[in-house]
């Protein structure tokens, strides 16, 4: 897993929206291999395991965020062979 974003930025500071939107890219070594689940971890937030290819513009969804706050985030995918890959912690501050 590469390329963590929040707002299209990675570990952006003063992020000015109320439910920002994470992305993430799989990476693998094996050629055709595809996300058919993720879950994330986002501070108080886990949205528990969704099935879904989507990597792009997930909002967030956990309690209200207020300014200055720092969330450290993480998305665990489950690729087509049911192999889940963990990926390193990413953040955001809230403006």
């Amino acid at each position: 897993m590469e390329n963590l974003r929040c707002e299209f930025l990675i570990d952006p500071i003063g992020v000015d929206v109320a439910a920002p939107r994470l992305s993430w890219e799989l990476t693998s070594d094996r050629t055709g291999a595809h996300q058919v689940a993720y879950r994330i971890a986002a501070g108080d937030w886990d949205t528990g395991r969704i099935q879904s290819c989507d990597t792009a513009h997930i909002a967030y969804g956990g309690p209200p965020l207020r300014s200055g706050q720092r969330v450290t985030w993480r998305v665990e995918v489950e690729d087509d062979e049911a192999s889940l890959t963990r990926s390193p912690d990413a953040g955001w501050e809230m403006g």
